[in-house]
């Protein structure tokens, strides 16, 4: 309530939320981004050891 009633300067409250707000898109972003390589890298692993399985199975 302090930055409504005039206990902060507006300049003050600006910068803290302008920081905020892009420190928290930017760890966002990197969290998401490492979750879903994570994802993707799993998935692909799955994808390679099915993959060889079939391909031994097709060639009996």
């Amino acid at each position: 309530m302090g930055a409504f009633v005039g206990g902060v300067p507006i300049g003050s409250y600006l910068t803290f939320l302008l920081t905020t707000v892009l420190g928290s898109a930017v760890g966002g972003a990197i969290f998401v981004g490492l979750l879903k390589y994570g994802h993707v890298v799993r998935s692909q692993d799955g994808q390679a050891l099915g993959s060889s399985s079939t391909t031994a199975e097709s060639e009996d």
